[in-house]
């Protein structure tokens, strides 16, 4: 049996947590600033739902 070295490169987009309000990746979310009121404001945008949440990192999986 051979086992091949897996390339970092592979795996480097991999995301590291995903969110548990949609279970898209964290880096398909982003902070944008809030056009308001004179104070500025931030929020999370997740760019696959098109949805403004923050990311909340699901919980790990335990077996």
């Amino acid at each position: 049996m051979t086992t091949e070295r897996r390339d970092d490169e592979e795996f480097a987009g991999a995301p590291t947590e995903v969110c548990d309000a949609c279970g898209h990746a964290d880096r398909d979310h982003e902070v944008r600033e809030l056009d308001g009121d004179g104070a500025p404001a931030e929020r999370g945008f997740c760019l696959e739902c098109g949805d403004w949440h923050d990311f909340v990192p699901a919980p790990p999986v335990t077996e």
